[in-house]
């Protein structure tokens, strides 16, 4: 990819797991295989936070969901919880959150997510779309300061984002 991976942590527990790679200073990936758990959402959260309490602007995630197999109990409710308590600080934070779901279901509940994230949550069915948005990302990192959510990279909006989740 041309990118060294900076930093990957790895949750598994009996079901599934999740690889965290932080590939560059403004870019995270996650891979998620199997059960998505709740246990697991909490702890993307806080690496989430780590992430961007260290980036010097806003931030590119990009979710690979392709083979997650289901969401495990309170695995959806934590997330969302999350997502909707957190809408306006991660607003700040994110440039954009991309998410690949290869099941027709997940995508349906990830584009019902757009009432809460609008403008940047991007989500993809195709690998290939999902794969050059990454390497978009990577290719041209944002300089927006945080705050800043109409993409001018004019003054913040407000704060940095706070870490705590």
């Amino acid at each position: 990819m041309g990118h060294p991976v900076e930093a990957e942590a790895v949750y598994r527990d009996r079901e599934g797991n999740m690889v965290v790679r932080r590939q560059t200073p403004q870019l995270l990936a996650t891979c998620v295989t199997g059960v998505a758990s709740e246990p697991m959402v909490h702890w993307y959260i806080r690496e989430f936070h780590g992430f961007v309490s260290a980036a010097p602007a806003k931030v590119d995630i990009f979710h690979d969901w392709a083979a997650i197999t289901a969401l495990g109990d309170g695995a959806r409710a934590a997330f969302a919880r999350w997502i909707s308590e957190r809408r306006d600080a991660n607003r700040r934070a994110c440039r954009g959150v991309h998410t690949l779901a290869a099941s027709p279901l997940m995508f349906l509940a990830l584009e019902a997510t757009q009432v809460l994230v609008r403008s940047y949550s991007h989500h993809y069915r195709d690998r290939a779309a999902f794969d050059l948005a990454r390497q978009k990302a990577l290719h041209s990192p944002s300089h927006e300061p945080f705050g800043a959510t109409d993409g001018s990279g004019g003054p913040p909006a407000g704060p940095r984002p706070s870490i705590k989740p």
